[in-house]
């Protein structure tokens, strides 16, 4: 009798374990199906934020393309400008020149020290009229000069023959076209001025030519 009760109960346990067993599987399982369709509604509800049921693109794939486009365009715009960066003046546009203290600081480090001549002032000229043109273009310019830090002598100089400076500075442009100066850049105009400026110097040379400003007023 006892061995009968026995094996009833293993025989019992059994089931009752398979049967645990089975709906733990049927419960995974469940829950695996539900994650999978809930995951294909997220994926539907996705691909609808972008597309319509037409298959038109919505707003927000216009906006993502737009922005995309731009950035890309900015890109290309900024890698042109580094490869290949101008030194002309351009209408409206040119690279603003350094700084004075710049100057000076980065003279330092290279043992060749400079001081800034900077009392020359703002001046106002108008440029040679093109042919098309029944007066010249006005340009509004503030020129300094750069010369060896410590040369007393050559400053006493600057500062005395300030008024034939500005009248060079007047007369170049006035000789020239708007046009012209366009075309010759800003590198070649102030080696041309600072060859005529060291002309008129009898105790020592300017070594470079800035300007604060440079504008054309047409």
């Amino acid at each position: 009798m006892a061995r009968r009760w026995s094996a009833f109960n293993r025989t019992h346990s059994t089931a009752i374990t398979n049967t645990c067993i089975t709906f733990t599987l049927y419960h995974r399982s469940s829950r695996m199906n539900k994650m999978s369709y809930t995951r294909g509604i997220n994926r539907e509800q996705q691909h609808k934020q972008w597309f319509t049921n037409n298959g038109k693109p919505t707003l927000n794939l216009v906006l993502t393309i737009v922005a995309i486009a731009l950035a890309l365009i900015i890109l290309f715009g900024t890698a042109i400008a580094l490869v290949n960066p101008q030194r002309k003046l351009e209408a409206g546009y040119r690279r603003a020149d350094p700084t004075p203290q710049k100057v000076i600081n980065k003279s330092k480090k290279k043992n060749a020290a400079v001081a800034a001549y900077t009392s020359i002032g703002e001046i106002r000229t108008v440029t040679k009229r093109e042919d098309n043109q029944a007066n010249g273009t006005v340009m509004v310019i503030i020129p300094w000069f750069s010369y060896p830090e410590g040369d007393t002598v050559l400053y006493e100089e600057l500062v005395q023959k300030t008024r034939q400076f500005r009248s060079i500075f007047t007369e170049y442009f006035s000789s020239n076209t708007k046009g012209e100066l366009l075309q010759k850049g800003e590198d070649v105009i102030k080696e041309e001025l600072k060859e005529r400026i060291n002309e008129e110097l009898v105790l020592g040379d300017i070594t470079d030519i800035y300007f604060s400003d440079y504008l054309f007023f047409d």
